[in-house]
């Protein structure tokens, strides 16, 4: 119980941020922990169980994004769909996350995602690389890297 007030939170948030449904997030987040539970119970020696639920709940984001399936826009259009509505968070509309977001679009998926472990959710490396399973030398590295290409892309980015 403790563990799960303790990262409850943290874990819906790194859901969301890669699959932008708060009640996908919810279940993924659950599933996650549930998923986490049994592994302890069945006799699972889980060392860091912070990094097992976040690595659990990323694989369970890749399994949602395999099944899901895309639908194209003529597709919605057809079926009457509106598009009077701006979809778009309230981040989108400051012009500095415009650019932000633009920068972060030139990141791979994983680079993203160690961005927002480390300095979004506050992750040590250790706990990132137990996720990758790599070392923390590797992990530092390539968080350094990530950084420096992220930074060149927010100085290419265009002014908005």
């Amino acid at each position: 119980m403790q563990c799960y007030e303790a990262n409850a939170d943290a874990v819906f948030r790194h859901c969301w941020f890669r699959v932008r449904d708060r009640e996908r997030a919810q279940d993924i987040m659950q599933e996650a922990f549930c998923r986490t539970w049994t592994a302890i119970a069945g006799g699972s020696r889980i060392d860091n169980v912070r990094a097992y639920v976040f690595t659990t709940a990323t694989h369970l984001i890749i399994d949602h994004a395999r099944r899901k399936k895309e639908q194209s826009l003529d597709a919605l259009l057809d079926a009457g769909w509106q598009t009077g509505v701006d979809a778009r968070p309230h981040l989108e509309a400051n012009a500095d996350a415009r650019r932000a977001l633009t920068a972060l679009a030139a990141l791979t998926d994983e680079e993203r995602e160690i961005l927002v472990l480390r300095y979004v959710e506050a992750f040590p490396p250790r706990e990132i690389a137990a996720m990758y399973g790599t070392t923390v030398n590797a992990m530092t590295v390539r968080i350094h890297r990530t950084k420096t290409k992220a930074r060149r892309a927010l100085r290419a980015a265009p002014p908005l």
